[in-house]
């Protein structure tokens, strides 16, 4: 697997600039970063994401004003603020501003009576077989390169039950195409399905790290959004979009903020949080690269057309040794390079299906 400077020494050479006269190396980077987008939008990365089903219900146990009141079930937890409440007797609705305790939520409309029935939605959402994922997106930044293809439900099953997804709320709502139920999601039923992981395309990785390695320096909790590592490279930058795993950890973490390690160490921040409690000295393994091992000479290609067409323009009105025509054999050589570079992409590239799956 070849690295960043791998990556970029082969540009040089179809350049041949390897002294970067022409073409620095941070002119380099805009092109490496343009070509993983381009790349993205033909040979995707694809990477998991795990969300859970919001689909508790009950009935209120008291009248309180601008409250949901429900000590039968006492099913109310501090994640609850932001979701949407139903009263399904009244046919209204209201968001939940604050949690008071496991019995009651604190409402942004007066909605309920006692014995009223409700159901509770995730954030933004009308009914329990959507889920919110807009927070993925926002909290990646990068939105236009985080686009959701199928979901699973219920997980941990083989065959995997993939499900066709429908979106809404400009993008940021999922809905599972199912003609069933999902499982109550009351956290006092440990044998409720709530689990749904969400199959999304993402621009490639290619990390300008040296090590890739480190290690944990703290203990971090379960669902925590950033942890303390050391043993890294001395002033090295993990940029935002890098992914990692992590020692006895399944899920995949992807940085959300650029950060400069001071000799080697350095707080991460990243999402989804952490699927369970990480110990100090636990191992951390930056991605190196996400390019198909096949599909990185012809990337490489990809990078050094974009350059070269970007230098023509600085001969479209130059005399020099090669004639006036200079600028056109650049952008004949782009041309070259380029199609080279799509050739060997679509070459493994399979073709698109609709991505019908079962309902049921």
């Amino acid at each position: 697997m070849l690295s960043y400077a791998n990556i970029q020494d082969r540009v040089e050479q179809y350049l041949q600039d390897t002294t970067n006269a022409v073409y620095d190396t941070t002119e380099l980077g805009y092109w490496i970063e343009d070509g993983l987008k381009e790349y993205s939008t033909i040979s995707p990365h694809v990477i998991e994401m795990e969300f859970q089903i919001e689909s508790r219900h009950g009935n209120s146990s008291a009248t309180s004003a601008n409250n949901l009141v429900d000590s039968n079930k006492g099913q109310f937890v501090a994640g609850d603020v932001g979701k949407v409440v139903y009263n399904d007797t009244d046919k209204t609705w209201a968001v939940v501003e604050t949690y008071t305790d496991a019995n009651t939520l604190a409402l942004s409309a007066d909605i309920f009576t006692s014995g009223e029935a409700y159901y509770i939605y995730d954030k933004r959402c009308r009914n329990d077989k959507q889920i919110y994922i807009g927070g993925a997106a926002d909290t990646l930044k990068i939105s236009e390169l985080l686009t959701p293809i199928r979901a699973e439900y219920p997980c941990n099953y083989f065959p995997r039950r993939w499900r066709t997804i429908r979106l809404s709320q400009g993008g940021e709502v999922l809905e599972l195409q199912i003609d069933f139920n999902p499982d109550d999601s009351d956290p006092n039923d440990t044998n409720s399905r709530t689990l749904v992981i969400v199959e999304f395309n993402k621009t490639h990785v290619l990390s300008q790290l040296t090590d890739w390695s480190g290690e944990l320096t703290a203990d971090a909790s379960l669902a925590a959004t950033s942890i303390a590592i050391d043993g890294m490279g001395a002033a090295e930058v993990i940029e935002a979009g890098e992914e990692f795993h992590l020692q006895n950890h399944r899920s995949l973490y992807v940085v959300t903020e650029a950060v400069t390690m001071s000799s080697g160490a350095g707080t991460v921040k990243f999402y989804p949080g952490l699927e369970a409690a990480a110990t100090d000295n636990d191992d951390i393994e930056f991605a190196k690269s996400t390019l198909k091992p096949e599909h990185e000479v012809a990337f490489a290609k990809l990078v050094a057309s974009k350059a070269l067409s970007s230098e023509a323009m600085n001969r479209i009105s130059a005399i020099n040794y090669g004639g006036t025509d200079v600028w056109n054999k650049f952008e004949i050589k782009t041309e070259k390079l380029y199609q080279e570079a799509m050739s060997a992409f679509r070459r493994d590239v399979k073709p698109k299906s609709k991505g019908i799956y079962a309902r049921l």
